[in-house]
């Protein structure tokens, strides 16, 4: 007779044997439940509402997201306005990957939210769901609106931190920017109306400074477009830009200029961009290519449209130094006169280095070559340039601090016998109220004279300035 193992075939007595003792031991069972008693405590467990939001916090810390949304659904039956149950469904959501619904939950928890740590850590988690909808600009206004709702340093920390990771994340970056400067020369006439031309004397009546305010505002619009998330592969980027600058007069300019019109002053650019950044593989040099194409009007009337190629390379250095060299070309085309459209080839570079932990200066210097036809438009340029950010705060402020030397040498003699030579020394400040800081912005402001003197009066010009703005502080 064969000898095999393994369970009873259907049908057979030994299976019908087993089932009828299953059949009886389940019967058992069923028996003991219902004669048993079964102790209070054991029927029925209750968490308060402290212990289940306690709970449910662990089991996010566990990576069990699925209880620990159950549990704060269940909290918010009982109160729709629980804070701590809506930050818990929201975090829970975030980490089961639906950032939509994560982001619904963090909007009711700020609008319930009482304290400003409260308020700081709803907009913080609401930043976050933004960031897994790839939605990286409101992300960052609401690590903005973070940071207003709280001034602890921890948590200013935590928000400028967050900040720069969306900000590298996020492809489209924005900048606005708004100034309104008061100038004692908005149309950059001469010192004196009175200058001679071929040994003749002119008087000019309306060539002399024209005081008001000059406001100005631009916005730039850049998107990134990297292939490859591989640290030393080509970083494309796009953009466009507008710049616009509108003044208005003085009464005492008008009164000593009443034909004069703030409307011919008005000056607008619109440039299109676009270029590449290319790493070296040592990660502490990079080169970059940039093409812009421009158009501008002055006085609402077309002036020029031109096309610009810069070629950059940048080095990073022992010590926090950066050194950089810098080549371009420019052809501009005149539509008000022909004649005056030109070439400029320019060379830059510059050089920065922290001084002793108190700031950093940095020094530039740049010479450019510009041809025409016009004899007012063809000449040599020389710049030299100091900048200077100290780390320490001035009168609770943050300066910087700038000087320029400009040396212009034109080819051609257009005014009298010798060709025009002006020189220019501009000097700035500005300073940032960080203690003024709302929604992440500062006001600045900011200080500037410019000096040119020349050897043709009709460009001998001064100008004094103040400018009041805004300025991110992240």
């Amino acid at each position: 007779m064969p000898i095999g193992f393994g369970p009873p075939r259907m049908g057979t007595p030994e299976h019908r044997a087993v089932g009828a003792w299953l059949a009886r031991c389940c019967l058992l069972v069923l028996c003991l439940l219902l004669v048993v008693p079964v102790p209070a405590s054991a029927k029925e467990s209750r968490l308060s509402r402290p212990e289940a939001r306690d709970l449910a916090t662990a089991l996010l810390r566990q990576d069990q997201p699925m209880v620990a949304h159950t549990l704060a659904l269940g909290l918010l039956e009982a109160d729709a306005r629980d804070y701590p149950a809506l930050m818990i469904l929201s975090r829970a959501e975030s980490k089961l990957g639906r950032p939509d619904k994560s982001e619904i939950a963090a909007r009711r928890a700020w609008r319930v939210a009482d304290t400003p740590d409260e308020k700081f850590a709803a907009a913080y988690t609401l930043s976050q769901a933004l960031s897994g909808q790839e939605r990286y600009g409101a992300a960052q206004w609401w690590l903005r609106r973070a940071r207003q709702a709280s001034d602890r340093p921890v948590l200013e920390r935590a928000a400028k931190a967050q900040f720069a990771r969306v900000r590298a994340a996020n492809p489209m970056t924005t900048r606005l920017t708004f100034s309104v400067k008061p100038s004692s020369n908005i149309n950059g006439g001469p010192t004196s109306n009175t200058f001679t031309i071929g040994g003749v004397t002119f008087i000019d009546p309306s060539a002399v400074p024209l005081s008001g305010v000059e406001y100005s505002s631009s916005l730039t619009l850049r998107r990134d477009i990297t292939p490859t998330a591989a640290q030393d592969a080509p970083k494309l980027h796009l953009g466009v830009s507008v710049d616009d600058r509108r003044y208005s007069l003085s009464s005492e300019a008008r009164r000593s200029v009443p034909t004069a019109k703030a409307s011919d002053y008005t000056f607008t650019e619109l440039e299109v961009f676009g270029g590449v950044v290319l790493p070296d593989t040592s990660g502490r040099a990079q080169s970059t290519i940039d093409l812009t194409l421009g158009y501008n009007w002055y006085g609402h009337d077309p002036l020029a449209q031109y096309a610009r190629l810069d070629l950059g390379r940048d080095w990073a250095l022992n010590g926090g130094r950066l050194i950089g060299l810098g080549l371009s070309y420019e052809d501009q085309k005149r539509n008000d006169t022909s004649a005056r459209s030109s070439e400029t080839l320019r060379f830059s570079g510059y050089w920065q280095t922290p001084v002793a932990d108190k700031g950093k200066l940095t020094l530039g210097l740049s010479m450019a070559e510009t041809s025409s036809e016009s004899s007012a438009i063809a000449h040599d340029a020389l710049v030299a340039s100091v900048n200077y950010a100290p780390d320490a705060e001035i009168l609770g402020t943050q300066g910087r601090f700038s000087l320029a030397v400009v040396g212009r040498d034109y080819e051609r003699a257009r005014y009298g016998s010798s060709p025009r030579s002006d020189h220019k020394v501009v000097a700035g400040a500005e300073f940032t109220f960080s203690n003024l800081e709302y929604m992440s912005f500062s006001p600045t402001l900011g200080l500037n004279y410019a000096r040119t003197r020349s050897n043709v009066s009709l460009f001998d010009s001064r100008e004094f300035g103040l400018s009041v703005g805004f300025r991110s502080t992240f």
